[in-house]
Order: C-alpha cells, then structure tokens, then sequence
C-alpha cells in the first residue's frame, strides 16, 4: 500500500467506521484519519515545522525509516502527540475522510508545481517528494494496521 495508489487507498478506508476498533493505543478511528491528515499538512507547505535539532540523530533515523524496509513499530511515540488523543476537529468520519482526500491532493499538487520542493520533518529532516511518499505510506500502514485494515 503506498499513499500514491488512490484506488487502493479508497478500498482500504472503504471498511473503516466510526466503530472500527483499534487493536492498540487510545485513538478513535476519526482521530487517527485527523492525525493522518494533520501529517500530511507537514509534507504540503499548509503547516511548517521546525526540523530537528540533532542532524545526525535524524540521519540516522532517516536511514531507518526512509532508506529501509523497516517499518513503524507498534506504540511509536511522536513527540509531536500527547498521551491522550487531541480533540476531534470535525463533526464526524465523513467530513474528516473527505479532509484526508484533501490534503492528499494538496500534496499531490504542490509536489507537481515544483518536484523539488522539500519540508522538515520534526525528527527525520529534510524530505523531498519521494521521502514524503515513504514516510506517509510506512505512516498510514503503521495506522491501518492499528485499525486491522491491512
């Protein structure tokens, strides 16, 4: 599953509701399609972030994380989240689905106006388009799996 096969991406989502368990941590299945549409504002310009302090520390995680088949590891804590979920930005799963196809078309189109455009991430650095696509699609893996959608 990568963030680039719309197709796959929609059939994934298509089993997820409101009532879709987690099968660990303390998100709800709309807090989790927020936060995934929050990281994407990250990678798309909407929402800049300061990147990390220790370069070689992000280096290293980089390696591990874009330049590897590794993938996130269940409970993997961002510094970004709290121990509780936030609160819930829109009314209902609908509207906050709809603002994940968003995004991901945000990102879509400002990597096509300028492919080599690159954002900080708070932990890896500096990543270009073919980082962002990695970094999402091990992200949203890492959370459909918490979801028992993959």
């Amino acid at each position: 599953m990568t963030i680039t096969n719309e197709e796959e991406l929609q059939q994934i989502l298509s089993k997820l509701t409101q009532s879709t368990p987690a099968l660990w941590g303390k998100m709800n299945a709309q807090n989790m399609i927020e936060h995934l549409a929050m990281t994407l504002r990250f990678s798309n310009g909407k929402m800049l972030l300061k990147g990390p302090e220790d370069l070689e520390a992000a280096a290293k995680a980089k390696a591990y994380l874009i330049y590897s088949d590794n993938e996130m590891a269940q409970g993997v804590k961002s510094k970004l989240m709290g121990d509780e979920p936030p609160a819930l930005v829109y009314p209902d799963l609908t509207t906050a689905l709809a603002e994940l196809a968003n995004e991901l078309g945000i990102f879509r189109k400002t990597f096509s106006e300028n492919p080599s455009q690159t954002y900080q991430h708070p932990r890896l650095g500096e990543l270009n388009y073919g980082d962002w696509v990695i970094f999402h699609s091990k992200h949203f893996r890492h959370h459909f799996r918490q979801f028992g959608l993959l």
